[in-house]
């Protein structure tokens, strides 16, 4: 068994280094104590915007800055001239009373230009269309001219004839010639332009012939061909185009005919009936 004495040694201990009165700078590991950057607001900087097509090539957007004041101010005074000119309309009428007290008024005058008369038996009504463009920006004049009707059409050797424009020598007015007769098995019940071929027409007569036509107009020769002809067993009452190659013809009783319009032949694509709501009693 160990026994111990009751003596003590001396202490050895170190001079601290710890002050006091002197502060230290810490830093801590979750605070930056880096500068921050200068505040910048991206809605208001100028965005540069480069073409695709060109790289070399830049825009730059501008914003321009409407003065409300103003446009309010100039809209008031410009207001009652748009009025008084929407009141008079496009054509001015004499016998209305919405143009104002403007003195004497402006009046369409129409003068005839030219007269075109038809040959024939009981030649009480026709039909005319214009084609496209010839000369001097006038287009080519389709005439028809047919008689009235009970039932069928007893009118034979029908013509329908094309009229191109012509400039006077010396003068500032344009003279339709005649340039082209076809002929036609019966009178022209309906013709139509072709909008997306100005140059194309069709026609059907009161016996239910189907034409087809294109002009032609080459330098040294206008002509007309007719594409196809074909008989239909009613005859429509109004023609269109659906386009380039779709003639839609509406008949009685609500009936739709669309033919497709080939280079040499017409074909009957589909017919179908329009059905009337009646109006309840």
């Amino acid at each position: 068994m160990e026994e111990f004495s009751d003596y003590s040694s001396e202490v050895i201990g170190f001079n601290s280094t710890f002050q006091a009165e002197k502060s230290q700078g810490t830093s801590s590991a979750c605070v930056g104590t880096d500068p921050l950057p200068p505040n910048v607001e991206s809605s208001s900087q100028t965005t540069e915007k480069v073409s695709v097509d060109t790289q070399t090539k830049t825009e730059q957007l501008i914003f321009a800055k409407t003065d409300e004041v103003k446009l309010a101010n100039w809209l008031k005074r410009i207001l009652p001239q748009v009025e008084e000119e929407l009141l008079q309309g496009l054509t001015p009428n004499p016998e209305s009373s919405n143009i104002g007290d403007t003195g004497d008024n402006d009046i369409l005058n129409v003068t005839v230009g030219q007269q075109i008369a038809f040959l024939g038996d009981n030649c009480s009504q026709g039909h005319a269309l214009w084609l496209s463009l010839y000369s001097s920006d006038a287009p080519v004049l389709v005439l028809t001219a047919s008689g009235h009707h009970e039932n069928w059409c007893r009118h034979l050797n029908q013509w329908m004839k094309i009229f191109v424009p012509r400039r006077e020598s010396g003068k500032d007015s344009l003279i339709f010639t005649e340039v082209k007769q076809l002929s036609l098995n019966a009178c022209i019940q309906e013709i139509s332009r072709n909008p997306f071929n100005k140059d194309m027409f069709a026609g059907v007569t009161v016996s239910g012939d189907l034409y087809i036509w294109l002009f032609k107009n080459d330098v040294k020769n206008v002509d007309v061909l007719e594409i196809a002809n074909q008989s239909i067993q009613e005859t429509p009452n109004s023609l269109d185009w659906l386009d380039e190659t779709h003639l839609v013809g509406c008949l009685d009783h609500g009936q739709i005919i669309i033919w497709k319009v080939g280079q040499k032949m017409i074909s009957q694509e589909s017919t179908f009936t329009v059905q009337s709501k009646q109006k309840p009693n």
